[in-house]
Order: structure tokens, then sequence, then C-alpha cells
């Protein structure tokens, strides 16, 4: 699967606002509303959700599209909190706005379905990953799809979204360094 890159998508360009978010910030707090197709072109951000008030981290990226849940259908949008893990220079796109200007382009459109399209398999991706029963499993194939952000993760953090405990995160990457 090709990724689609923000240079892909010049022609609308101009309608994203830029952004800089710092560590910790929270994107759905910067001020538009929801929902908002983002993409983040350097840095570290995390998506997780919160059940009885504990937070579970569902994906961590440091380049590429966060593309929202329900955007054209009345289906009520997935409760997600994202949030900078470091700086990160994120781009943002009301889909109210976007909305307008797919239904006058077929370009446009198609650009927007390749990236609903990635968002689909990097779920299916991420599903994959936590249906492997073994710890180490998670941890080699999280490593080799996700290899730039693997050590620049919180192991509170890492460990939560690999579903594991700490000690065994660090027992896992510690056998993982000494292979390589």
């Amino acid at each position: 699967m090709r990724a689609t890159q923000f240079h892909d998508i010049t022609a609308f360009k101009d309608l994203f606002v830029e952004l800089t978010v710092r560590k910790g910030m929270s994107l759905d707090n910067s001020g538009y509303s929801y929902p908002t197709l983002y993409y983040v072109e350097e840095g570290l951000v995390m998506g997780s959700c919160i059940i009885n008030e504990l937070t579970y981290p569902s994906w961590i990226i440091d380049n590429g599209f966060i593309s929202p849940a329900g955007v054209f259908s009345n289906q009520l949008p997935f409760e997600e909190n994202i949030q900078a893990i470091e700086e990160s220079r994120v781009y943002a796109l009301e889909m109210n706005t976007a909305e307008l200007i797919l239904r006058d382009s077929p370009y446009l459109c198609k650009l927007f379905l390749e990236i609903q399209e990635e968002s689909l398999h990097l779920a299916k991706e991420r599903e994959i990953l936590l249906r492997m029963t073994n710890a180490k499993e998670r941890f080699n194939a999280f490593a080799k799809n996700q290899r730039s952000v693997l050590f620049r993760v919180n192991a509170a953090i890492l460990a939560k979204l690999l579903n594991m405990s700490k000690n065994h995160l660090f027992k896992i990457k510690k056998s993982y360094l000494l292979r390589k």
C-alpha cells in the first residue's frame, strides 16, 4: 500500500492550518471542532481513550495522517484524546471545510479515500498486533512496523499500548537490544 504523503495533497494544502503542538498538549483542545483531519509532519503524537478513568493508548505516530471517524455519516465519533508526546508540527483541516471542496473535486475525493483506506489498514495492523498472544511477538511486530518511535516512547505508555507489564517490556527490550 502506498502511503499518502502531505505533498500529495498540495491542491488543498492551503486549507490546512499549521500548528506547533507542545509536549503534553492535546490536539482536541487546539481550537478546532471535531472532526478534524490532522497530518503529523514531525514529532510524536498518541491517540488514547479513557475508560473507567484509565487511559488506554491506541496508536502512536511520528509522521502521517490522523483520520477522524464518522466524518460523513450520522455516526457519533469515537471519543479519543490526541496528545503530543514530543513537540510536534501538525497540520489541521476541519472536515466541514473539506467536505465542501471534496464535492467539487474528484481528485481530492480520491486522495481523501486513500487517506481513509490507510487509516483502516493501520487499524487492522493494530488489531492483529494486539491479538498476538506472545508479548515478545507483539514487541517485535511493533519494532518492525514502528522502529522510528520504539525508543522515543515512555515505557509505561509503550507497555500499555502493547498490552504488557513494564517489567516484561524491559526484559523484552533488553533482549531485543542484545540481538541488534
